[in-house]
């Protein structure tokens, strides 16, 4: 467990907070489409159960069999109130065309309020810097 709860200083500036949560206790699971042979094969999931969550992935609610979890393409996925969410970063490799979609979705969900910052690296010192972004 200890790799879960330490990391460097060097990554402060992050302020991160993790947190574990059983893998059985997801309020859903994603999966990559491109995987659904190999679930339904595997008897993990039936045809039915799936639902599109995008272009690239599916939803389902639970799985028929607990290890779906043990598959790296599976993502368990937890609701977190949306009143949590204080800032949004985007890393340095970050395409425009998935930030305007986080900023579509935020506007969608009425989450305004909600900081926005990219990262870029400075061309001196090969640092992080960080600018605000308006939704």
């Amino acid at each position: 467990m200890e790799p879960y709860f330490h990391k460097s200083d060097k990554w402060s500036y992050e302020k991160e907070h993790r947190l574990l949560l059983c893998l059985y206790s997801a309020d859903f699971y994603l999966l990559p489409k491109s995987c659904e042979a190999k679930f339904i094969n595997n008897n993990n999931i039936k045809k039915e159960k799936l639902s599109a969550f995008n272009d690239a992935l599916y939803e389902i609610d639970k799985p028929i069999f607990s290890s779906i979890t043990q598959e790296p393409d599976c993502m368990p996925m937890y609701r977190v109130p949306s009143e949590a969410i204080k800032s949004v970063t985007f890393g340095c490799r970050s395409s425009l065309e998935f930030i305007d979609a986080v900023k579509s979705k935020l506007k969608e969900s009425n989450m305004t309020n909600i900081k926005l910052f990219i990262s870029i690296i400075d061309k001196v010192d090969y640092s992080l810097r960080f600018t605000k972004e308006k939704i």
